[in-house]
């Protein structure tokens, strides 16, 4: 047992470092065998979630079916051994420094199961909750858009100040030749809302001052799906008869779950056998054994599921009739292969892979503010000033996990409408100097030039020249930003890019289907 405790370290750290390997690799060529939405896809609370809100079966997350049958066979054992969040949890402990012996007082642990309702009753009235609870979104939110650019940005700055270095400036100069590219990134990543996703994630952390896991125990939703699940499960910790009533075990409980009389719940122990390491008598087994009746009672009342039935409710209200919300689905522009702005609302995880594997192309995507409303936080829109959407480029349907942006042709893609191109003949050079500038028809992708000019015959400065005035043909804008992105105007754009004209799903398809 000693080695299956260190097993499950090693464990732990493997699919750890799986997890940051696949955000990684979530770039431009996206040639990794493996999924890198992998972690999204076993993640059973983001299917249920979605397929119930979105009224579909997304066949994406049939990995999800695994996990599910781990909980019913073996408990809450992803928590223990797999979750991402879980592991950085417990990797903080060394800095944080939790409480280790934690009195038996009031327990928190309904909290996760209202949570649970709560976006239960949210995916039914067709609302998103879970981009907030859920620990695998989280964590695939947070590393995509501050660790892993705040980890490039200091290693690559580290690299490239040695390399202009006196001494062994040339051997680290190859070395940053060989990473750029294939470990970092080509251009340098800036994502928007980075910093509130931080704080997220570090109020996470902080939580651990108050007991070992307490995010784990007393808010996460998953956890709470997986315990209700682990209630089916025959496997599981029971006490010899050698016990000597240290209650040791109890104090060491990452979970909080051993009583002082060494009875456990099946519903909250993550198999983490922390117990057994330090028992002085060797006497804690983990084996397949029928539950011991009332030994998994979960801690929700009547009242408790009323109360979080309400308050999804409440929520929904306020979400829904929020003034940000007006005219919202006019001001987003989504990226090619999005669904119906509604159905994008329900699918939509907030996981950011999209925008991560834009990043490495045309880097038009980032995390909405305000741009889709108050319900749209976080959603993937086009910020076509900064960047745009690459022509021969359908990453981010191929990314997409839950159906919120279809995988689409190449041919298909580049035939699809993201908006409309409109000129601001304040700003245009052509319009307001009055001189020739071709910028955004020489950059503009499509075989037809969506560009055209009208040429006129002016009168300046006493002498009479030929002027082309740059306009948009409506038929063949396909609205991907890079005349905006390139116009050399500093500040406000000469031409910009709105929603209109954008090919988007029937909002006819009301009942959903399959994806």
């Amino acid at each position: 047992m000693k080695t299956a405790y260190l097993l499950r370290k090693i464990t732990q750290l493997l699919f750890l470092a799986l997890f940051v390997f696949l955000i990684s690799r979530n770039r431009y060529p996206l040639n990794f065998p493996l999924p890198t939405d992998f972690f999204l896809r076993i993640d059973p609370l983001s299917a249920l979630s979605v397929m119930l809100a979105g009224r579909e079966i997304i066949f994406k997350f049939w990995p999800a079916i695994i996990t599910i049958f781990s909980a019913v066979i073996l408990g809450k054992f992803f928590c223990g051994w797999v979750c991402p969040l879980g592991t950085a949890i417990d990797i903080s402990d060394r800095i944080i420094k939790p409480p280790y012996r934690e009195k038996q007082g009031k327990k928190l642990h309904y909290f996760k199961y209202m949570l649970l309702i709560l976006i239960g009753i949210g995916a039914v009235f067709s609302f998103q909750f879970i981009f907030f609870f859920d620990p695998l979104v989280i964590i695939t939110r947070t590393t995509t858009l501050t660790l892993l650019p705040i980890t490039y940005y200091l290693i690559e700055g580290a690299i490239s100040n040695l390399a202009i270095a006196p001494i062994m400036g040339n051997f680290f100069f190859d070395i940053y030749v060989s990473l750029k590219g294939s470990v970092f990134p080509l251009q340098e990543q800036a994502f928007r809302q980075g910093l509130p996703v931080l704080f997220i994630f570090i109020g996470i952390i902080i939580l651990e001052k108050f007991s070992r896991r307490f995010w784990c125990r007393n808010l996460c939703p998953l956890g709470a799906l997986l315990g209700l699940l682990g209630k089916f499960s025959r496997f599981g910790r029971w006490v010899g008869d050698k016990c000597i009533d240290c209650i040791l075990c109890s104090h060491e409980c990452r979970m909080g779950t051993i009583k002082e009389d060494g009875s456990s719940s099946r519903a909250e122990c993550i198999l983490c056998l922390s117990c057994y390491f330090i028992c002085p008598e060797e006497d804690i087994h983990f084996s397949f054994k029928k539950p011991e009746p009332g030994k998994s009672k979960l801690d929700i009342t009547r009242r408790r599921f009323i109360t979080a039935s309400a308050s999804g409710l409440a929520l929904m209200g306020l979400y829904r009739t929020s003034p940000l919300n007006i005219n919202a689905s006019e001001k987003a522009i989504r990226p090619p292969g999005a669904v119906w702005e509604n159905k994008f609302l329900d699918l939509c995880l907030r996981c950011q892979q999209c925008t991560s594997i834009c990043s490495t192309t045309g880097a038009c995507l980032q995390p909405a503010v305000a741009e889709a409303g108050l319900e749209g936080l976080w959603t993937p829109v086009a910020v076509m000033r900064q960047g745009y959407c690459e022509y021969n480029c359908t990453l981010c349907g191929e990314v997409c996990p839950s159906g919120a942006i279809k995988l689409l042709s190449l041919e298909v893609k580049q035939n699809t409408k993201m908006g409309l191109a409109f000129f601001d003949r304040n700003r245009c050079i052509p319009y307001y100097r009055e001189e020739d500038c071709l910028v955004c028809q020489e950059h503009c992708p499509t075989p037809d030039k969506a560009i055209k000019f009208k040429i006129i015959q002016i009168e300046k400065e006493g002498e009479s020249r030929i002027l082309k005035l740059p306009y948009v043909d409506e038929d063949l804008c396909i609205g991907c930003g890079i005349c905006e992105t390139k116009c050399p105007i500093v500040g406000k754009p000469g031409i910009f890019v709105t929603p209109a004209n954008a090919d988007r799903d029937s909002e006819d398809n009301t009942y959903g289907g399959f994806y």
